[in-house]
């Protein structure tokens, strides 16, 4: 989820009973702000994940987990940042909000200059654009991590390692809506685009005809700014017109400049406010940036945050730990090892579904269920809890907690045994009737 995202919507979820929260952010790669921002809701129904990683990394777990069929059938799952349709189409109203405050822009076509690494802002331009907003073109800025600006200019769309700037939410190698812009540009030939996709995930690179560069250059232009460029573009606006620029909306700043020294008019998209890269802002400017008061009340506040590896089963399974779900696939397992008679790995996975710290009454109802849909696979027909379970056992379902110890460990093992041990005699007794 986008670090500039994240935060926003994450405050509107706090505390709701409706939204299980799972933020990501690259370890390391935000600033202290954005990450305070972040790790201190300190809400039952966040959880956070620093990512030892990129943006991309964080990103290709998000789009893995929507591909992870078990999960969004387990849970109805959402993503917030530009992955999401409904963010672009919001996106692209303000461009139409800038367009119409700006006076006499009736006889002419304005541009709009967009820093960008996953590229949902430009992309937003550009429905703007095709809807029916008169703009002239969409001006991609990027930083030192400039993929989209390359592609741009050759029509080669090659990622490359992330480099570490002064604008950390621009630091993206695979932009993910370029992939939308791709399938409008191909007649929306899904199977045209998924070979480009492919050879971008096995190669690394994916080359456009010169036709699309074509049609690329009518919507679009583009421009790359270093982290030196950036601290001067900062520095100059500060000096000139008394406007601090966060590092994202000076690279939108200095690339708009080239453009409108040609005679263009051009509007260039704000991004942050400055506080939220206070070290780098103070060091261009070498004068203190106040902080706004909302800022300064979570630099206070105690933050909560779980360091994990770039792993989509890491976050697939915390995710359903805040459920109290119990992945079904180590279930499936788990009554496999059990029917071959395979006590040491069944006892195995069993600790293994249990060490997640799901709820037992969860726990062993799952267990019980997917035992009864075997049941039904073998011509048992519809079979309730209590032709296997006492009713002492039956309570101990019922009133399971997350604070088992051992000894309940061992019980709720020896339940889930006796339940499949009695099932398998009931089996064979109906099949010799």
């Amino acid at each position: 989820f986008k670090q500039k995202t994240a935060y926003e919507i994450s405050a509107c979820l706090v505390g709701s009973e409706m939204c299980i929260r799972d933020r990501l952010y690259p370890h390391e790669r935000i600033s202290q702000i954005q990450r305070k921002q972040m790790t201190t809701s300190n809400a039952k129904n966040v959880k956070v994940f620093a990512v030892q990683g990129t943006f991309d990394d964080c990103q290709s777990i998000v789009k893995r987990l929507f591909s992870d069929k078990g999960l969004v059938n387990d849970v109805n799952l959402s993503g917030v940042n530009s992955i999401n349709w409904a963010r672009i189409l919001v996106q692209s109203i303000y461009y139409f909000s800038a367009f119409y405050q700006m006076k006499d822009h009736s006889d002419r076509r304005v541009s709009f200059s967009v820093p960008t690494g996953n590229f949902g802002d430009a992309y937003a331009g550009y429905l703007a654009k095709k809807i029916v907003l008169p703009i002239n073109k969409i001006i991609v800025a990027s930083n030192k991590n400039d993929i989209l600006d390359r592609v741009f200019k050759t029509g080669v769309y090659k990622s490359d390692s992330v480099s570490k700037t002064l604008s950390p939410s621009m630091d993206i190698q695979v932009a993910s809506n370029f992939e939308r812009l791709l399938f409008d540009l191909l007649s929306k030939d899904t199977y045209e685009v998924g070979k480009l996709m492919n050879n971008l995930a096995n190669k690394g690179s994916l080359n456009i005809d010169k036709s699309i560069i074509s049609q690329l250059s009518k919507d679009f232009d583009s421009g790359a700014v270093t982290d030196s460029e950036t601290i001067a573009t900062i520095n100059h606006f500060y000096n000139e017109r008394e406007i601090v620029l966060c590092p994202h909306s000076a690279i939108g700043v200095r690339v708009a400049k080239d453009f409108i020294e040609k005679g263009e008019t051009v509007v260039s998209l704000g991004t942050a406010h400055p506080a939220k890269f206070k070290e780098t802002v103070e060091s261009a400017l070498e004068v203190n940036i106040p902080m706004p008061p909302a800022l300064e009340i979570i630099m206070e506040k105690k933050e909560s945050v779980k360091v994990i590896p770039p792993n989509k089963y890491k976050v697939a399974k915390e995710i359903r730990k805040m459920l109290g779900l119990v992945d079904k696939s180590k279930l499936i397992y788990l009554l496999k090892h059990v029917l071959q008679g395979d006590e040491k790995n069944a006892l195995k996975q069993f600790k293994d579904i249990y060490d997640e710290g799901l709820d037992a009454k969860i726990f062993l109802n799952d267990i019980l269920e997917l035992i009864y849909l075997f049941s039904r696979r073998i011509s048992l027909g519809p079979i309730e809890k209590d032709l296997f379970l006492s009713a002492n056992e039956l309570e101990l379902i019922e009133d399971g907690s997350k604070n088992l110890n051992t000894q309940d460990l061992s019980l709720f093992w020896q339940l889930t045994i006796k339940t499949i041990e009695d099932i398998k005699t009931v089996s064979s007794e109906r099949v010799s009737l």
